[in-house]
């Protein structure tokens, strides 16, 4: 086939590929998503370019060095943002903002972001039902994996400042997912933290996981012993 219909069916494949693994991992994981949208059907429905569009009409996009540039409040963000490089192509706040503006439309009022600051993105609400004026949004933040100093790694190094970067299938395979789910709840979604990844496998009270697993165990011992010696307990009180 022609090298452009390759290109387009080979990116096609890949894309189902990855996207398969990553909905494998998140099972594995215990996360399971309704819904997966592709940034590509933004493109190809046109509401990047409504979105820009919309931005230019209302004075909140304008031209500059080749480029478009979004003009942000300072009570929003420190610096302007650009929207299409000198190159023709959207960035990926562009994308976001008209992903956003989609989102809303659809009836939702409240998203969850990696890339961009809520306030970032609300500012760029367009429109005659007043934008994103009720839209509400939550930073993700990342998480950085740390392991004990070892023979061969400068001590005191973390993972990410030596440039090795960590899937969370590996976190998973590493230390399991009942313990991932629990040092990951130790933090607001938008904290930082620091995945210890040595101390998620320690079979010590220094590790949370752990401990919690052994008073579990303590405690259930304590219920099994009250019903050899007929003692009758209050279960499902307690478990609520």
């Amino acid at each position: 086939m022609p090298e452009e219909d390759a290109v387009d069916a080979a990116s096609q494949y890949a894309c189902d590929r990855i996207l398969e693994g990553i909905k494998d991992d998140l099972a594995y994981f215990g996360v399971i998503y309704d819904n997966y949208f592709r940034e590509r059907a933004l493109h190809e429905s046109g509401a990047i370019t409504a979105t820009l569009d919309a931005l230019r009409k209302s004075d909140k996009a304008e031209e500059h060095e080749g480029a478009l540039w979004f003009s942000m409040d300072e009570q929003q963000d420190e610096k302007d943002r650009v929207l299409v490089r000198a190159t023709g192509e959207p960035t990926y706040f562009a994308a976001d903002a008209a992903y956003h503006q989609d989102k809303l439309r659809r009836g939702y009022d409240f998203s969850w972001t990696s890339g961009f600051r809520p306030s970032r993105l609300r500012s760029t609400g367009t429109g005659s039902s007043g934008g994103f004026g009720t839209f509400t949004g939550r930073l993700a933040s990342l998480a950085r994996a740390v392991r004990e100093p070892r023979q061969g790694r400068p001590e005191g190094i973390h993972v990410n400042e030596i440039r090795e970067f960590i899937t969370l299938r590996e976190v998973l395979d590493e230390v399991g997912p009942d313990a991932a789910r629990f040092f990951f709840l130790t933090k607001r979604s938008d904290s930082h933290l620091d995945f210890d990844l040595d101390l998620a496998k320690k079979q010590s009270r220094e590790n949370p996981v752990y401990y919690v697993q052994y008073m579990h165990a303590r405690i259930a011992s304590i219920f099994r012993i009250a019903s050899e010696r007929n003692i009758e307990t209050d279960m499902e009180r307690i478990r609520t």
